[in-house]
């Protein structure tokens, strides 16, 4: 075994280091040999220091020990080898079920390795979705840019919320509303905009004007939802929460409203509510309307709420059986 004299003492080229690392047979006495040289201040200069460093990384990598071959590689600023490593690291990682160690050594390459780091939101959203936990499932997939498989997520799902029995009783109308948003993300629109309609026609039932408007703005009902949140707000204004009348009053267009009755109700409420400033501004514009001519005192409005309980009562509800074809 070759063994280190005085080298301290000189300076040494690379031609010299190399020439004695042939006399090495193993690969642990030639990392041995090096790592010394490298630790030795003032013996070799900056680039047969870093040529030293590559070689430990290729030594090390060849070892499979691609944490030491990092190392090195990092020190010696070999950055395609550096890279290399990382990966090796990676894919390591991803194949004994550490995902969140294997984005950590993806993301320190150069592009962040999107494709690895791919490979692993796929795997832990195949993981999730096993397990029927399709909402995180669809996260990942989502963020691996998996558009078919986020929307397999999404549809079972809304499919489970519709499905889910609380005793004797179907799916609760928040979980219809839930279970709408999911088809939506599933582009599944006309199922979407189904459960929307019966979610709102059940909040209606209930007198849940404010939520059931929200529901059917979904499926374009306007006039409808906007009758519904100025009834919410004439109910709020009439217990006196003004600050929540004029939010319905606005959410329901009274602020754009030509209608004397309208605009003076929403003042009156801005005004109740501290907003004299927009109290203000409502009389202002009352004034230009009524200078105008260009106003009516009470605006005929078909009575879309009456029409729709009507409705509802001859519907059955058959969201809670609704299935994916």
């Amino acid at each position: 075994m070759v063994k280190l004299k005085e080298d301290s003492q000189k300076g040494m080229s690379k031609e010299e280091i190399y020439k004695k690392l042939d006399g090495f047979k193993t690969e642990e006495g030639k990392i041995g040999y090096l790592k010394k040289i490298s630790e030795r201040e003032g013996l070799l200069d900056k680039k047969t220091k870093d040529s030293i460093y590559e070689t430990l990384g290729d030594l090390n990598f060849k070892s499979h020990d691609f944490e030491e071959a990092a190392n090195f590689y990092e020190k010696g600023k070999v950055k395609n080898k550096l890279e290399k490593c990382w990966m090796k690291l990676g894919d390591l990682a991803l194949h004994f079920e550490t995902p969140d160690v294997a984005e950590g050594y993806y993301k320190k390459t150069l592009k962040g390795n999107q494709e690895g780091i791919g490979k692993i939101w796929e795997k832990e959203g195949d993981r999730l979705f096993l397990e029927k936990n399709f909402k995180e499932a669809a996260n990942f997939y989502e963020k691996a840019k998996l558009n078919d498989k986020a929307k397999k997520s999404w549809e079972e799902l809304g499919t489970q919320l519709l499905v889910w029995k609380r005793g004797s009783l179907g799916p609760s109308v928040y979980q219809k509303i839930d279970a709408a948003k999911c088809f939506e993300k599933a582009g599944e629109e006309r199922m979407a905009k189904e459960i929307w309609e019966k979610a709102g026609d059940q909040l209606l039932k209930e007198n849940n004007f404010e939520k059931a408007a929200e529901c059917y703005q979904h499926v374009g009902l306007l006039n409808l939802a906007n009758e519904l949140y100025e009834k919410t707000g004439d109910l709020l204004k009439e217990k006196g929460k003004f600050e929540e009348a004029v939010l319905n009053y606005e959410k329901a267009g009274l602020n754009k409203s030509k209608s004397s009755e309208e605009l003076k109700k929403l003042s009156e409420s801005y005004e109740k509510s501290g907003n004299g400033i927009q109290a203000m501004e409502m009389n202002k514009k009352l004034k230009r309307l009524k200078d105008s001519g260009n106003f009516s005192n009470s605006p005929k409005k078909k009575n879309e709420i009456k029409e729709r309980i009507e409705k509802v009562g001859k519907t059955r509800d058959r969201v809670g059986i609704l299935h994916i074809s």
